[in-house]
């Protein structure tokens, strides 16, 4: 796998492929960044994407660093470990549509529990 190379996401609901994007709820009561917001987005930002699997009912949101930009595509490293979906794991690459962002932040600080 090259640096750019990633594991197959996608925003369809096909669980063969081991887990997806989730497009972003549509609701109030989510903040949702703006079409301005995420076309500012660059490399070295780090956004939230909802990801879904076969393995669990729900989804889990997970915080990526950008790594490249390709039009309206990005690709992302994960910082974080998944809790519940075992097809991915902290520091791998993925690709995602960027209307499938649902937060950006310019630096990620891990909150200690």
């Amino acid at each position: 796998m090259n640096k750019y190379e990633s594991k197959t996401a996608t925003t369809s609901t096909e669980a063969s492929k081991g887990y997806y994007i989730c497009r972003p709820p549509i609701s109030k009561d989510y903040d949702l960044p703006t079409k301005e917001q995420l076309l500012e987005i660059e490399e070295g930002d780090f956004v939230q994407l909802i990801f879904g699997s076969s393995e669990i009912a729900g989804a889990e949101e997970l915080w990526c660093k950008v790594v490249k930009l390709a039009g309206s595509y990005a690709y992302g490293e994960l910082v974080g470990e998944p809790r519940n979906i075992s097809n991915l794991k902290k520091g791998d690459l993925v690709s995602f549509y960027l209307g499938d962002v649902v937060k950006i932040m310019k630096d990620y600080r891990v909150e200690k529990k």
